[in-house]
C-alpha cells in the first residue's frame, strides 16, 4: 500500500475528513496532471483516487519554495506534455 500512496493518503482512507496534502502527494497530482491533462486528473478523482483537485495543485505550487533541481522529477512528464501538445 506504501509504493501507491503517500502518507497522507492513507491517512484520508483511515481516517476521512478534511485532507492536508504533503508535498509529495501534490508533486504525484501534479505529474498526472501533466501525463493525463485534467480531464483524466478528474476522472481519476472520480473514480475514487485520493489526490488533490486541479486547484488545490495550482494553490499548492504558488507556495512552493523552490529549491534546485526541486521540480526535476517533473521534467520528463512536462516534456512529454510539450510534444504531444505542442
Amino acid at each position: 500500500m506504501k509504493k501507491l500512496f503517500n502518507d497522507d493518503q492513507v491517512c484520508a482512507l483511515v481516517n476521512g475528513g478534511h485532507i492536508i496534502w504533503s508535498v509529495e502527494t501534490i508533486i504525484k497530482a501534479l505529474k498526472y496532471r501533466l501525463a493525463l491533462a485534467k480531464d483524466g486528473l478528474d476522472f481519476l478523482i472520480e473514480q475514487g483516487w485520493l489526490l488533490p483537485m486541479y486547484t488545490t495543485i495550482m494553490r499548492s505550487i504558488e507556495n512552493f519554495q523552490l529549491k534546485f533541481g526541486f521540480f526535476d522529477p517533473l521534467l520528463e512528464p512536462l516534456t512529454e506534455n510539450v510534444k504531444k501538445n505542442g
